[in-house]
């Protein structure tokens, strides 16, 4: 609570990665908005997607944060498609699969 989004993405790549980041343009929006079962109030989470530069650190998945963390040559194949199914990523800002240069 407070934050602006690009200070708390920031701090959630460096206490979930390791590393610092300079942010770009946000890719896309998710909204998502549910109701559970005996609650009064809706609940709600708003994800904001970022295109990032490695500023540094040392990349090291935090026990509790994450799964894991790695570098890419490429994008996924699948990145694009999870966003396009949400539809909330413009066409023109769809990663390609060759990754950044």
């Amino acid at each position: 609570p407070g934050e602006d989004y690009e200070t708390a993405a920031r701090r959630e790549v460096r206490e979930e990665t390791g590393v610092d980041c300079e942010l770009g343009e946000p890719w896309f929006l998710l909204h998502r908005v549910w109701s559970v079962p005996d609650e009064p109030k809706a609940s709600h989470s708003l994800h904001v997607f970022f295109e990032a530069t490695y500023t540094g650190g040392d990349l090291a998945p935090q026990p509790g944060e994450s799964n894991g963390v790695a570098w890419f040559a490429r994008l996924p194949e699948r990145l694009g498609e999870f966003a396009a199914r949400r539809g909330r990523w413009p066409e023109s800002r769809r990663p390609s699969h060759s990754g950044p240069s």
